[in-house]
């Protein structure tokens, strides 16, 4: 069985594969957050810690 630092390399595959996905979705989600704020609320456009976070890590939002 082929081992990448110890582990499986078929689970450390799917776990960048999942953590690559979780990211993905939750700065899909903080964009769709702060869109909808903007548009309700011209006054508000505070954003929380996670959003911001979330869609700096991303590259692709």
């Amino acid at each position: 069985m082929v081992k990448f630092l110890g582990v499986p390399i078929q689970f450390t595959i799917v776990f960048v594969l999942s953590l690559l996905l979780f990211v993905y979705l939750l700065a899909a989600s903080a964009s769709e957050r702060v869109e909808n704020r903007n548009i309700n609320d011209t006054n508000n456009t505070e954003t929380y810690a996670w959003e911001d976070a979330s869609l700096w890590i991303c590259p692709l939002h």
